[in-house]
């Protein structure tokens, strides 16, 4: 991204404390070999900006409402120079082309996937304190989050393929977790291990009552759908 930014830039960009050092990136304009290179910071101050950032369907969208558009006390992410944000985000027509890209580079079962994440994807946890502007941050709540497409992160890692399954299950998972359990991811986890038991249990039952009735044919078939049921349980979540 830095390196087909429109202008010439140095990214100064410092993760949250303890997970990281600070590192810089150039861009690569010859045609402004002449002006001087501008410098852009990204200060993340908290590890909750990471969790929150893939709620939200552009980089522009989440510098805004992690920063720009809230209080001072509910900033999760600080910039330096902001003004040249712009310069550094892709345009609107890039980030369709990115879509369509995807659309045609993904099979039917990852596909699925894909848009699954894309259906569940919403608003990220509540701010720890009251927000200033939190009328105008309920207005651009549904635009930001909800996107007809997929997300600027979405896109990033459809395009370079590292850690993929990685990264759907674990933003799915954060997704049903704020939709359906207040956050907390822990219970997703137990809800997982839960229906795993059920479906293990089945399979067990199964054998058990073909070795005492000998029902050899309705018991086998049904040992197999049970086995089967595990596998695409497991494969489901795998991605």
């Amino acid at each position: 991204m830095v390196q087909h930014s429109s202008a010439r830039l140095c990214v100064v960009y410092q993760a949250a404390p303890g997970m990281g050092r600070s590192c810089s990136f150039h861009s690569c304009q010859k045609d402004e070999a002449e002006r001087p290179e501008r410098t852009l910071g990204i200060n993340v101050v908290s590890p909750s900006f990471y969790s929150r950032f893939v709620h939200y369907a552009g980089v522009d969208e989440a510098f805004n409402r992690e920063f720009l558009c809230t209080d001072s006390k509910n900033q999760t992410v600080s910039l330096l120079n902001a003004h040249l944000l712009p310069r550094l985000l892709p345009t609107k027509h890039n980030k369709t082309q990115a879509d369509h890209s995807s659309d045609r580079t993904r099979g039917w079962g990852a596909a699925i996937r894909w848009n699954l994440l894309r259906k569940l994807r919403c608003p990220p946890p509540g701010k720890a304190y009251p927000d200033p502007v939190r009328e105008l941050s309920n207005l651009l709540s549904r635009k930001d989050v909800q996107p007809q497409n997929f997300s600027s992160m979405d896109n990033f890692i459809m395009r370079r393929g590292d850690d993929e399954a990685v990264y759907k299950r674990a933003v799915t998972k954060l997704f049903i977790a704020q939709r359906f359990f207040y956050g907390l991811t822990p219970l997703v986890t137990g809800v997982d291990y839960i229906i795993r038991l059920c479906l293990s249990s089945c399979a067990l039952t199964t054998i058990l009552a073909v070795k005492q009735k000998d029902l050899s044919m309705t018991g086998g078939a049904q040992f197999v759908i049970g086995s089967c049921a595990i596998h695409l349980w497991a494969l489901l979540k795998c991605g």
